[in-house]
């Protein structure tokens, strides 16, 4: 009997997309499917839409999960998923027909534990791909020692090279694996969860298969979560600490922090400078007052001051805003985003 693919798919306030996107999950080449849809709190038609499509085919079986966030959808999916192997598609964008049908080719002729495609993201036209040639099965110490550091971000604070993307939408995973080792999404986290995920299995897996063709459509939705990134979020840092402490967590319990430290060191930089960005776009009262606060709260956390011990950048603003960072020098730093020197 053919192997069985559960395709998850988080459903939130897409009614602009999601019809589209369920047409192309319905008419894959690859036949022995089960679309396990979970709708997340949608408060417009996203629900009707995905009920629609599961009185006229019974691969669609639609559930709702009133847990917020993606992960908690996503868990609720493998929850109840049956099939032999589990992929993700997000409610938005666009999956090649052929796609799950030849990931699975790929892990059936490997016999890999994890197959990976490239990305198409629409909105830059840019491939989202990965440096190795197609076909290539990367064994135990290929995903110890070189796709899990990659995957972490780069090796240089300057570098302009692209990590790999770890996101579950281009990835097949044995669901055998997920279940025994109860692999799950982490909820108190809603950005880059799905690389914790992947990170997660991929400390269990033995090979892993790269499929060097675009098979997967990345649609830019503005109404998503993670496009909300030129909107204030209070306590964006302890969020992305949080998810910091998770890779570490991860890194030290696969056995390779060490080989992946400066890359994780170099992620947290970023992620720090995201969090002072996000802080300068407070625009309540008090600005000058409570931007400084937040900024300080930020280059006062002993963590920050060590990542940022050692650094290797190029360029005046750069190199002034990463030493006012370990230097905790707050009150320069609220200044430079009000006059928007560092934007």
């Amino acid at each position: 009997m053919e192997p069985k693919i559960s395709i998850i798919v988080p459903v939130y306030n897409t009614e602009k997309y999601v019809a589209e996107t369920l047409e192309l999950l319905s008419g894959q080449t690859y036949r022995n499917i089960e679309f396990i849809l979970v709708d997340n709190n949608s408060r417009d038609r996203s629900l009707d839409i995905c009920r629609s499509f599961a009185e006229k085919d019974p691969r669609f079986k639609v559930f709702s999960e009133t847990t917020q966030g993606p992960s908690a959808a996503r868990n609720r999916g493998l929850d109840e998923a049956s099939g032999d192997y589990i992929c993700f598609c997000d409610s938005d964008d666009l999956p090649d027909r052929e796609m799950y049908g030849t990931l699975l080719e790929s892990m059936v002729s490997s016999g890999a534990d994890m197959a990976m495609c490239e990305i198409h993201a629409e909105h830059r036209d840019w491939i989202i791909g990965f440096p190795y040639e197609d076909k290539t099965l990367l064994d135990r110490q290929g995903i110890l020692a070189d796709l899990i550091p990659k995957m972490i971000g780069n090796d240089t604070d300057w570098s302009k090279e692209d990590a790999i993307w770890g996101s579950v939408v281009r990835c097949i995973y044995r669901r055998d694996i997920i279940e025994k080792t109860k692999v799950r999404f982490p909820l108190d986290i809603s950005y880059a969860e799905d690389l914790i995920f992947t990170l997660s299995y991929l400390k269990h897996a033995q090979s892993v298969y790269m499929c060097k063709k675009v098979l997967y459509h990345y649609r830019r939705n503005e109404e998503s979560l993670m496009w909300n990134l030129g909107v204030y979020e209070k306590g964006i840092f302890e969020k992305e600490k949080k998810k910091v402490m998770y890779l570490k967590a991860l890194l030290e319990d696969i056995g390779n922090y060490d080989l992946a430290r400066k890359r994780a060191l170099v992620s947290y930089k970023h992620y720090v400078i995201g969090a002072l960005k996000n802080a300068s776009m407070y625009d309540g009262d008090s600005w000058l007052s409570n931007v400084y606060k937040e900024i300080k709260a930020i280059v006062d956390d002993e963590s920050v001051h060590e990542a940022f011990a050692s650094f290797d950048c190029i360029g005046t603003k750069q190199k002034l805003r990463y030493r006012w960072i370990y230097e905790g020098r707050a009150a320069l730093l609220t200044l430079g985003y009000r006059i928007k020197f560092f934007t």
